[in-house]
C-alpha cells in the first residue's frame, strides 16, 4: 500500500486506508488531517469566458462574470472553501415564505374586497290581483293573499339592495270612519317576503325595510289627534317596541334604519318639541329639531336635517359633525354610507366619511350605472347605490354633459351633449348618443386621455347597448330596429316595430343582451339576429317591461288584462289576471253598473300624485256612503273622463273632476272636507 494513500491510527499506529473510518485493530475514529485551507497562489478560470483570474481577483476582468461562478482551472492548486449550503437554507426558507404569505394576502384581497359594483341577485313579484294580492318570492311558486296593497307613497312595495327580498302591506277591510278632518283607520297587515312570507304584524301604518331585507322598523298605533305613535322594529323573528312618542311625520322618513337593520335614528316628540333619537339597543339623544334621513351600520356616519340644514355626523357626537348645505336634496349614498353626493341649490357636492364636502361639477341628474346594479330611491329622494364608493363614477348634468368623478374625487368632462348613456359591466366602456348628431358615439370613460368615437354614421332614435359594451340595437329615424357589433355593418333586426305609444313599455332589454320588443300586437325578441316571435301568451301584448332578473309582458284577451313573467326569456308563465277591469273596453256595460241599493259620491282620489292619469293606471279611490255617512276605500281606474271603482260589494262609475285631488262634496245639510293629498289620509 502506498503511504501516500494511508492513514496511520493514533491509539495503536495501524495503517490503514484513506478512506478508514475506524481502526480495522482497535476500533478507534480515524482522525484525519485538514485540507489545506489555502494554497499558494490559487488560479481560477472563468466558466462564462474561460479566462483564468487569481484568487483574490472577485470578478472576471473580460466579462464581469463573478469569481464565486468559475471553476478551476486544471493544473491549478486547489482551494477548499466550506460549503455555505446550510446558511443558504437557513435564509432561502424564511425568504420563500414571506413571498407565499405576500402570495396569500394578495390573493385574499381579490377574493374578499367586495366589487366595485353590486348586482340584484333576484326579484320579487308583489301586485294587486282581481282575487287578492298576487306574491312570487325569488325562485319560488305564486301565492295569492287576500285582500289589497296599501301603497306606500305611489309604491306597492319595497325591496331590498340585491332584489330577492321585500315588504309590502295589506289592507283586508278596506273600511275607514270620518272623524272631524281625519280619516282614521286600524292599519294594515305588514308582510315581509324572503324565502316564505311572513306576516310581521298588524295595524300597521308605514314602514321602512333595511337595505339587507333582513329587519323592518315600522308604524303602529297612530293617533293623529294627539299626534302620536309607536315605532317598532322587526329582526331575526323578534318584534320590540323602540318607542312611543314617534312623531306622526313619519310619512316624510324622518325615520333611518341601517344597512344591517340593527340600528335606529328617528324624531320624536318630548314636551311637544321634536328631537333626535338614536337606538342601538338603547336611546341616545341626538339633540332637539333632529329629523335623521340615513344611518349606516354602527353608527359610524348619520346623515340628518336639523334646523333648515343638512348635516353629516361621525358617530354620536354631534361635534364630530358637518354641514352638508341648506338647500339639499337628491341624496346618493353608497353601499356602507360612508359616501353622499348630492344638490345643494344648483352644486352638485360629495362628502366622504363624514369629511367637509367637495364641490363637483354643475347640477348631476342621474348616476350612470351598469344594468342591474343594486338601487333603491326612497320618496324622500334618498337613494341608496350598491357602489363601493364614488371614484371613478359618471353621471349626467342638468346640461347633458357626462361627467366623471375621479379617484381624487374631483370631476373631469368626459363628453358633451349626451343622452341614452350606457355603461359596461367593465364599469369604464360608455356607449352614448349625441344629441347634435343623434349618433352612436363609444368612449373609454376611465382613460382620461381618450377620445370619444362616431361608431355609426346613422340616425339614432333610442339606443340600448349590451353589457360587454361592444354591441348594441338601436331604433333608427323610421322606427326600424337593428343590431350593430363592434363597429362592423348594421343588421336589420325589424321592420315593423310600430311608433304608435311609447317606446319605453314597447322595447327593452333583458339581462344585458337580450332585445324584446311588441310588434303588431306580438312580442319578438333578438340577440342580434333577425327578430322571432314567441308566441306563448294569450291576448294581444300591450307592454312589456324588465328588471333585468325577469321580463314581465302585459296582454289583453278579449277584456281581460293578463301578466305573464319569465326568468330566462323562453318560459313565460301567467302570474296575474284583473277580470274586474274587463269592462274597460265595453263603455256600454260599465256605464250601466251601480254599486248596490246605495247611493255614493265620489269625494275624493288619491294614489297616484302626479295628477296623470290613463285607463291602464290603477290606484286607491275614497268615497262616502251617503246613507249610513261611512268613508269606504276601493281599487279605481280612470278611464276617460269617468272613474270606474271596484270594492267587494260591486263596481261603481261616475265622472270625476280633479281639483288639487280633491272633489268637494255636499249633500244635503252633509258636508264632508277631506284633508288635502299631501296629508294622505289613512
Amino acid at each position: 500500500m502506498d503511504s501516500s494513500d494511508t492513514v496511520k491510527c493514533k491509539a495503536c499506529g495501524l495503517d490503514m486506508p484513506e478512506n478508514a473510518v475506524f481502526c480495522g485493530s482497535c476500533g478507534t475514529p480515524v482522525e484525519k488531517e485538514p485540507a489545506a485551507v489555502e494554497a499558494a497562489n490559487p488560479i481560477w478560470k472563468c466558466k462564462n469566458c474561460g479566462t483564468e483570474i487569481k484568487d483574490e481577483i472577485k470578478f472576471c476582468g473580460v466579462c464581469g462574470t463573478p469569481a464565486g461562478s468559475s471553476g478551476p482551472s486544471s493544473g491549478a492548486t486547489v482551494k477548499q472553501i466550506s460549503s455555505p449550503k446550510k446558511n443558504v437554507k437557513k435564509i432561502i426558507v424564511p425568504v420563500a415564505i414571506a413571498l407565499i404569505a405576500v402570495a396569500a394576502l394578495i390573493i385574499a384581497a381579490v377574493l374578499f374586497i367586495p366589487p366595485k359594483y353590486g348586482f340584484q341577485k333576484g326579484n320579487v313579484y308583489i301586485s294587486q290581483g282581481s282575487d287578492g294580492v298576487v306574491v312570487i318570492p325569488h325562485n319560488k311558486n305564486r301565492q295569492v293573499i287576500e285582500g289589497y296593497i296599501r301603497k306606500i307613497n305611489g309604491f306597492e312595495s319595497m325591496s331590498s339592495l340585491d332584489g330577492t327580498k321585500a315588504a309590502f302591506m295589506i289592507d283586508e277591510k278596506r273600511i275607514v270612519t270620518y272623524a272631524g278632518a281625519k280619516i282614521i283607520n286600524e292599519g294594515y297587515d305588514l308582510y315581509l317576503v324572503t324565502e316564505t312570507i311572513q306576516r310581521i304584524d298588524s295595524g300597521v301604518y308605514y314602514f321602512y325595510l333595511a337595505a339587507s331585507g333582513n329587519a323592518i322598523a315600522y308604524v303602529k298605533e297612530y293617533d293623529p289627534l294627539n299626534e302620536n305613535c309607536e315605532l317598532w322594529l322587526y329582526s331575526n323573528g323578534n318584534k320590540t317596541r323602540i318607542t312611543s312618542r314617534l312623531g306622526t311625520n313619519f310619512e316624510d322618513n324622518f325615520v333611518a334604519i341601517s344597512p344591517d337593520g340593527r340600528t335606529l335614528a328617528y324624531t320624536t316628540v318630548r314636551e311637544e318639541r321634536y328631537a333626535g333619537v338614536l337606538w342601538n339597543g338603547s336611546e341616545n339623544d341626538l339633540g332637539s329639531n333632529v329629523f335623521p334621513f340615513a344611518v349606516s351600520n354602527d353608527t359610524k356616519y348619520l346623515y340628518y336635517k336639523r334646523n333648515e340644514s343638512f348635516y353629516v355626523q361621525k358617530g354620536l357626537n354631534n361635534e364630530n359633525r358637518e354641514k352638508l348645505g341648506e338647500n339639499s336634496r337628491n341624496f346618493h349614498l353608497n353601499r356602507d354610507l360612508s359616501q353622499i353626493v348630492y344638490i345643494d341649490g344648483v352644486r352638485t357636492y360629495i362628502s366622504t366619511k363624514g369629511e367637509s364636502r367637495l364641490s363637483l361639477s354643475g347640477t348631476m341628474l342621474n348616476f350612470i350605472l351598469p344594468g342591474g346594479t343594486g338601487f333603491i330611491r326612497s320618496e324622500n329622494m334618498v337613494s341608496f347605490i350598491d357602489v363601493a364608493n364614488f371614484s371613478n363614477t359618471f353621471y349626467v348634468n342638468g346640461d347633458d354633459s357626462l361627467i366623471r368623478i375621479n379617484g381624487k374625487y374631483e370631476t373631469d368632462s368626459v363628453a358633451r351633449n349626451v343622452k341614452d348613456v350606457f355603461l359596461a359591466k367593465d364599469g369604464k366602456t360608455l356607449n352614448y348618443i349625441r344629441t347634435s348628431n343623434n349618433r352612436l358615439h363609444r368612449l373609454n370613460g376611465l382613460n382620461a386621455k381618450a377620445e370619444p368615437v362616431q361608431v355609426s354614421d346613422v340616425f339614432i332614435r333610442n339606443l340600448y347597448a349590451i353589457d360587454d359594451g361592444k354591441s348594441v340595437f338601436y331604433v333608427n329615424d323610421d322606427y326600424d330596429i337593428f343590431y350593430l357589433k363592434g363597429e362592423g355593418k348594421p343588421f336589420t333586426v325589424s321592420n315593423n316595430f310600430s311608433s304608435r305609444g311609447s317606446l319605453y313599455s314597447r322595447i327593452v332589454l333583458f339581462n344585458g343582451n337580450t332585445l324584446f320588443y311588441i310588434a303588431d300586437d306580438e312580442l319578438y325578441m333578438s340577440t342580434g339576429g333577425r327578430g322571432s316571435v314567441i308566441r306563448a301568451m294569450n291576448g294581444d301584448v300591450k307592454q312589456i317591461s324588465t328588471n333585468m332578473i325577469t321580463l314581465e309582458v302585459t296582454t289583453e284577451d278579449y277584456g281581460d288584462v293578463l301578466t305573464y313573467r319569465s326568468s330566462d326569456g323562453n318560459k313565460f308563465d301567467l302570474i296575474n289576471e284583473n277580470p274586474y277591469i274587463k269592462t274597460l273596453f265595453d263603455d256600454a256595460d260599465i256605464m250601466d253598473q251601480s254599486f248596490g241599493d246605495y247611493r255614493h259620491e265620489i269625494i275624493g282620489i288619491w294614489g297616484d300624485e302626479t295628477g296623470y292619469h290613463d285607463y291602464r293606471r290603477d290606484g286607491y279611490v275614497i268615497f262616502v256612503d251617503l246613507r249610513s255617512k261611512s268613508v269606504i276605500e276601493g281599487l279605481y281606474i280612470i278611464y276617460g273622463d269617468n272613474i270606474i271603482v271596484k270594492t267587494d260589494g260591486g263596481i261603481l262609475s261616475a265622472p270625476y273632476n280633479i281639483v288639487n285631488h280633491i272633489l268637494s262634496v255636499s249633500y244635503g245639510d252633509v258636508k264632508f272636507e277631506l284633508p288635502r293629498l299631501d296629508t294622505r289620509p289613512n
